[in-house]
């Protein structure tokens, strides 16, 4: 796990004290609609399209689920045991690659989640390729997860995880795939609470998207959701910083 040393004080923080405390002060709100692939903010309140916000098209059909008003910002979509949305023609992640994510469970959501993890987001083909992000509410987990398919250069999945499921409350999630750095970064709430080697960029997954469910059966999540983005690119720690207090801005 990797936590987040802060500057002894004010001054030390204003003297640059850090990359990343620096970096959050400075960061211009607008680079975050640089090189943005998709950005779903569930504020539709109705019908079976979620719509991609970024401008590229990329608009999810739902099943089930229910439209809320009760968002992190703005609207919101409930997803119970078997609701989904699914992206078709998703891009295949570049070698830096940062996924965001705004999710709430109650109670009762939570206590649904413990036959199987559920899937908030996930290109994933079963060790092959693809990404994904997971609520695991399963006896002996009780955490969020972010993986890949890391080949045959270690025959298994690079997970950063934390356990920081917290009841009735909205959770800020981002992941940043970063090739050039070497790492897969988890964040929460703006914080880095765990880092993992990246030993190669993720590989072909599949080219649906899919959200509260995977390519196979099961995995179903029960949960709210709130202001998916994704970009092409490795967000700063500023920048997912300032995502974690409001939206990246849309591109129309």
């Amino acid at each position: 796990m990797v936590g987040v040393v802060g500057c002894a004080t004010l001054a030390a923080v204003l003297a640059g004290c850090g990359a990343a405390p620096l970096e959050a002060v400075v960061v211009d709100p607008r680079s975050l609609a640089m090189d943005l692939v998709a950005h779903w903010t569930f504020d539709e309140g109705s019908g079976t399209v979620v719509g991609d916000h970024s401008g590229n098209g990329h608009d999810g059909q739902l099943t089930g689920g229910a439209w809320s008003g009760d968002g992190r910002f703005g609207g919101a979509l409930t997803l119970a045991s078997g609701d989904q949305v699914v992206v078709s023609d998703f891009p295949q992640a570049t070698p830096n690659w940062t996924v965001s994510v705004w999710t709430r469970a109650s109670a009762a959501q939570l206590a649904a989640d413990t036959a199987d993890t559920g899937t908030i987001l996930s290109t994933e083909t079963v060790f092959a390729g693809g990404w994904q992000l997971h609520l695991d509410n399963r006896a002996g987990y009780q955490r969020f997860d972010a993986a890949y398919w890391a080949g045959s250069t270690v025959n298994d999945y690079v997970v950063d995880f934390c356990q920081c499921i917290v009841e009735g409350r909205w959770i800020h999630l981002t992941v940043v795939f970063d090739d050039g750095a070497g790492s897969v970064s988890l964040y929460q709430d703006g914080t880095v609470v765990d880092r993992m080697n990246m030993p190669i960029p993720i590989l072909t997954g599949d080219s649906t998207l899919f959200m509260g469910t995977w390519n196979m059966s099961g995995r179903f999540l029960s949960a709210d959701l709130d202001d998916f983005a994704i970009w092409s690119r490795a967000l700063t720690a500023g920048e997912v910083a300032e995502l974690s207090q409001r939206p990246p801005p849309d591109s129309f």
